[in-house]
């Protein structure tokens, strides 16, 4: 009896046992790992963390470049003393010291710098003057033959305007014109008078160690729409195929040739002292309100040049002085060597008056020798003359 008893104790008292290990499980408890760092106390890796003024500069001109509207910049260990300060700073030089900078941004805002545990945020926003296609059609270049080039197919295709980066420090609009006018004058049929040129350079005071700029190019007929330009260009192709038929220079070779298209040129024209207000053929082509055409020496030596182009006899406009007055004409190619020919002076009787060589020229006529104005060595004399099919190339 009593072994029975103390085996149902026994029993009772594991039962409590584990019902107060159940109550235990049931209870609240702590797990214990290893600590991981809070994401918010470092900046994500995104590529677009600073830790200086030189690579928070270069972000926000990254964005520029990219032509993006706004952008994330985190700052992790900056070294510099005031952010907000150096985000106002590297948002100026960038639009006031870089190419595209200067050229595309119209301004910069940004948000207010939010910090976080070990980093601070703020999100530059950009507002853009010039488009992404304006920009990706600025043009490269490298050399000032490229630049040359550059200008001469844009007068050559009747535009108006185009826009280069390259690194450069001497040349500005000035000489742009020269080059313009370089072109003009190899190709007097391109425009009714010569273009006035304008270039905006970005940004417009050059570093003393920085010179990459960017130039907008711009050209301006005298205010004339492409179809008005349009117009006088055919007025002056059907002017000069209508002086070359009257002529019969087509008939005709070497010296009567060029004697026979000057003498039509002449006679359809008046030389008149009176310089125009930009080198222009179109008044030596085309007969103005008086029925007359007339033109000034720049004109004339334009048009005969496209005269001569019209029926491939080689030819070139020269400018220099007569009795220390700007003044211009032409030399042409025959048998072997330039001559210098002056449609304004009239037509003389004799060939050697007519086809100049440099020292009859001298001392009235004055210019500037250069590899793109060849020697003519002597007056043209029929008898001695030397023949060769076409002149050698020019610088």
């Amino acid at each position: 009896m009593t072994r029975r008893v103390l085996s149902v104790l026994l029993v009772l008292c594991l039962l409590c046992a584990m019902a107060g290990c159940a109550s235990m499980l049931d209870g609240p408890y702590e797990k214990i790992s290893d600590y991981v760092e809070n994401p918010a106390e470092t900046p994500a890796d995104t590529g677009q963390t600073v830790s200086n003024y030189s690579e928070l500069r270069a972000k926000i001109l990254t964005l520029v470049n990219a032509h993006e509207t706004s952008g994330k910049i985190d700052f992790n260990s900056y070294d510099g003393k005031d952010i907000d300060t150096d985000i106002g700073k590297a948002c100026d030089e960038v639009k006031m010291n870089t190419p595209i900078g200067a050229y595309a941004v119209d301004y910069f805002s940004r948000s207010q710098l939010v910090q976080f545990v070990s980093y601070y945020e703020v999100t530059i926003s950009v507002g853009y003057r010039r488009s992404q296609d304006d920009v990706n059609a600025i043009k490269p270049l490298t050399t000032v033959a490229q630049l040359q080039d550059t200008i001469t197919e844009l007068l050559n295709t009747g535009g108006t305007s185009v826009t280069a980066q390259m690194n450069t420090s001497i040349i500005g609009e000035a000489q742009m014109q020269t080059y313009l006018k370089q072109a003009f004058f190899k190709n007097p049929m391109a425009a009714p008078a010569l273009p006035t040129l304008t270039a905006t350079v970005y940004p417009a005071v050059y570093s003393a160690t920085n010179y990459n700029r960017i130039f907008e190019i711009k050209l301006d007929y005298g205010g004339m729409t492409s179809e008005e330009l349009a117009q006088k260009l055919e007025e002056m192709r059907q002017a000069v195929e209508s002086l070359v038929t009257a002529s019969g220079v087509r008939e005709q070779s070497g010296y009567d040739a060029i004697l026979a298209l000057a003498q039509s040129f002449v006679d359809s024209c008046d030389y008149s002292k009176d310089a125009a207000s930009a080198p222009s053929a179109y008044g030596a082509l085309c007969a103005g309100d008086a029925g007359r055409c007339s033109a000034d020496s720049y004109g004339m030596a334009l048009a005969f040049l496209a005269l001569a182009d019209a029926v491939h006899i080689p030819c070139q406009a020269v400018e220099g002085t007569l009795n220390g007055e700007d003044h211009a004409w032409n030399i042409v190619w025959l048998k072997g060597q330039w001559y210098h020919l002056d449609c304004s002076a009239g037509i003389p009787g004799d060939a050697a008056a007519l086809l100049r060589g440099d020292a009859s020229m001298r001392p009235n006529y004055i210019w500037i020798a250069s590899a793109d104005i060849p020697a003519c060595p002597s007056d043209y004399i029929v008898e001695t003359a030397q023949t060769a099919e076409s002149p050698p190339a020019q610088g």
